[in-house]
């Protein structure tokens, strides 16, 4: 027994020295209490947790006013955790321009002068942003004598001393108030069409106009609204009026209308631009019911871009060919009124024209003795005359919305003709055929499409 004890104790002093040199470099894990712990093989360091949040405001373009009630407004913000809702999130508020208007951190927008800001919500490493805008106070009077310092204007609006004139194809004004309602006195001789836009609404709201009179353009919930009135109709359905002085009438107050966009854009069409049968179907002929221009492709674009825009256009019309035609009405206020327009007063960024159609039909049918050669020349005389009123605006030739100008001989003849001007700054663009609305003319769905494509190379060209 003595032995086997004395040959256990020599074993452990022989092992002792590798027991201390292993514990030199690798010390055994201890606890509070001192004693040895053994890590687990099988457990792996916690990763720290990465969260998904999302952040939404509650309201988009904010319109204020300068006066009470309307002068303030609660823009909350609201976030997500993972997908789910974060009620106590610390969320932090910044106004780009605190002199137009402020924001607590309440989430409470304050006006303090006339003008355009943002307004930025931000949580973690998301954040949202909105344009908050603060409108002046108008008087009745400046909106109804139609004064640009309270109103906005499209499409070569005449404003007489009597009465305001719409003729082109959406014509029209931008009027804002305080309130909930805003009606509009008309006058017309055929049945027309305006549409309405409320609020941003892209979309509008049709209106026939079968008499002259009174109408409700729109009632809302108390608050500030913009409003914008477009004549949906042609010129072939003759003049929309209002009478100067008492235009408009709100149940609350006038205020001055959000500057325009820098942006201009001037177009020159025919009845595929004026939106012949846009609403229709190819077996109907064209009625006011089935046309509307704010639905074809040149305010499409306009909209898209957020573009200030002239927009002429009928249906017949020609570059020059016939006795109403693009080059002679170019430069007066509408294809109903022969009063002088000044062209340069509207700087435009971008002219596009869009003619060809009737054009290439004259030139190529028996039915009439205009040839191909001429609609050349033609053509390229309205580009010069284009030019002289615009010198730096880019000219966008677009064609080949319907049959006649989608031939190969009708883009080289356009082609040759911008070639003839020896002018740089025009560019071609074929845009896509269609015969489905009524009076065979483009539907709806192809004055989107040609929008969309028209809007990306004007994108493409104020990018240069």
């Amino acid at each position: 027994m003595k032995k086997r004890i004395l040959a256990c104790a020599l074993c452990a002093l022989m092992l002792l020295p590798f027991a201390v040199a292993c514990g030199e470099s690798n010390p055994p894990d201890t606890g509070d209490n001192g004693e040895i712990t053994q890590p687990n093989p099988e457990e792996k360091p916690e990763k720290p947790t990465k969260h998904e949040y999302k952040l939404s405001l509650n309201k988009h373009n904010l319109l204020l006013a300068l006066s009470a009630p309307y002068d303030s407004v609660t823009e909350l913000a609201t976030v997500t955790e993972d997908g789910k809702p974060l009620p106590n999130a610390n969320i932090t508020y910044t106004s780009a321009d605190e002199a137009v208007a402020t924001i607590d951190e309440n989430g409470v927008v304050t006006a303090v002068a006339a003008g355009e800001t943002s307004i930025t919500a931000s949580y973690e490493s998301v954040s949202a942003t909105t344009r908050v805008r603060v409108l002046a106070s108008a008087t009745a009077e400046e909106i109804n004598a139609f004064d640009e310092s309270a109103v906005n204007l499209y499409s070569r609006t005449y404003v007489g001393s009597k009465r305001v004139t719409f003729d082109n194809v959406c014509a029209g004004v931008d009027i804002a108030f305080a309130g909930t309602k805003l009606t509009g006195s008309f006058t017309v001789s055929n049945m027309s069409k305006i549409r309405v836009f409320v609020d941003g609404d892209t979309d509008g709201k049709e209106m026939i106009l079968e008499k002259t009179g009174e109408v409700t353009l729109c009632e809302l919930a108390a608050g500030v609204h913009t409003v914008r009135v477009l004549k949906a109709a042609s010129p072939q359905y003759k003049s929309i009026t209002m009478p100067v002085g008492k235009a408009f009438q709100t149940d609350g107050e006038f205020l001055k209308a959000p500057a325009k966009s820098d942006l201009k854009i001037e177009f020159i069409g025919d009845s595929i631009t004026a939106g012949c049968g846009s609403l229709g179907k190819s077996s109907q002929t064209q009625t006011v019911e089935n046309s509307d221009p704010t639905k074809a492709y040149a305010y499409l674009t306009a909209q898209a871009l957020d573009a200030d825009f002239n927009i002429q256009a009928l249906e017949g019309v020609c570059a020059k060919d016939g006795g109403i035609n693009a080059f002679n009405t170019y430069m007066n206020y509408g294809y109903n009124m022969n009063v002088p327009y000044d062209a340069t007063k509207f700087d435009a960024d971008v002219v596009v024209i869009g003619l060809g159609e009737n054009d290439m039909w004259h030139a190529t049918s028996d039915l009439f003795t205009y040839t191909v050669e001429a609609f050349r020349t033609d053509y390229a005389d309205l580009i010069r005359l284009v030019r002289q009123s615009h010198p730096n605006a880019a000219i966008v030739c677009a064609f080949g919305m319907m049959p006649a100008s989608s031939t190969k001989q009708a883009e080289e003849t356009i082609r040759a003709a911008v070639k003839d001007t020896e002018d740089s700054n025009v560019y071609c663009v074929k845009m896509l055929s269609n015969e489905a609305g009524g009076a065979s003319h483009p539907n709806a769905a192809s004055h989107k499409k040609n929008a969309e494509t028209l809007t990306a190379l004007i994108r493409e060209i104020l990018a240069k």
